[in-house]
């Protein structure tokens, strides 16, 4: 029982949680203006609430998504050591193991607020279209993942009933969209034709995806050194505008660890084990709120 329970926990890919974190930003970026140091806790709480609904419905995403993917999985160098492609864990199992953290996240979602938990089926329908559809289609296969962190962010603002900045929703979209297409950059680098496992993969070059990340990647920079100097929720000192600067670092780190390393397929390891970019997030994410209550 406690092998199936650890092999279940494996499909759920805890390294990809990481993801969820980005509920958070509303809660960050609204300090002082939507809530105050004395809601902290409060607001603290419920945002975590709404973390674990998510971990809980990506989860219940990804033991389907493995399930239905098996015999692709059984023939990739890495993947065919999952759970499920190695036979420790069954089929049947894994999806009515689905099933039941699914709905757990649509009650954790239910008991949060009926606006997040729209938000939660819209991000479920979305990612179920994904794993029968969208995957296979050129384009739509990444619109779809840069949606699904687009709906975590408005998730992480419904939660705790806060307006977010359209600036943060552009920054966000434009942001999934790098991470995605990034991922499929690493694909297609790291593939041959002859063992390519997405349908769409064929349709992507790498001489325009490489064009087309550097153009996403200096325009998010632009937009969020925008957003904090024209931004009119933000302290008039514009101290703000500092903050783009671990932006950059970040940015163009993760830039050039997927077109000169390939290490895009994983975003999840450059983001929690490259020695530069984990460190930048939490100073960037520190500083920001440290402006925050200081000056707004």
């Amino acid at each position: 029982m406690i092998k199936v329970l650890l092999s279940i926990l494996q499909s759920s890919r805890p390294k990809q949680w990481v993801k969820n974190f980005v509920i958070f930003l509303p809660m960050v970026f609204s300090f002082n203006e939507s809530w105050f140091v004395d809601d902290f806790w409060e607001i603290f709480f419920t945002s975590s609430y709404a973390f674990v609904g998510f971990v809980l419905i990506s989860s219940s995403i990804y033991l389907l998504n493995d399930s239905l993917d098996i015999r692709l999985d059984q023939n990739h160098p890495t993947k065919k050591y999952r759970p499920i492609a190695s036979g420790e864990l069954s089929i049947n199992v894994a999806r009515i193991s689905s099933v039941i953290i699914g709905l757990l996240a649509i009650l954790v979602a239910f008991f949060i607020g009926i606006d997040f938990l729209v938000a939660m089926i819209s991000y479920l329908l979305i990612m179920l279209g994904y794993v029968f559809l969208f995957r296979n289609v050129f384009i739509l296969d990444v619109f779809s993942i840069s949606t699904g962190f687009i709906i975590r962010v408005l998730s992480g603002a419904l939660a705790i009933e806060i307006p977010m900045s359209n600036w943060l929703y552009i920054c966000t979209a434009l942001g999934a969209l790098f991470i995605a297409l990034s991922k499929r950059y690493s694909e297609k680098l790291n593939s041959s034709n002859s063992n390519e496992t997405r349908d769409s993969l064929h349709n992507y070059e790498l001489g325009k995806l490489k064009f087309t990340l550097v153009i996403i990647s200096i325009s998010i920079a632009i937009l969020y050194f925008a957003y904090t100097l024209l931004a009119e929720n933000l302290p008039s000192n514009n101290l703000m505008i500092f903050s783009a600067v671990f932006v950059f670092c970040g940015l163009f780190r993760y830039l050039y660890l997927v077109v000169y390393k390939g290490k895009g397929e994983k975003p999840e390891d450059i983001i929690m084990k490259d020695i530069f970019i984990l460190p930048v997030i939490f100073v960037w994410l520190m500083y920001t709120f440290a402006v925050l209550f200081w000056f707004r």
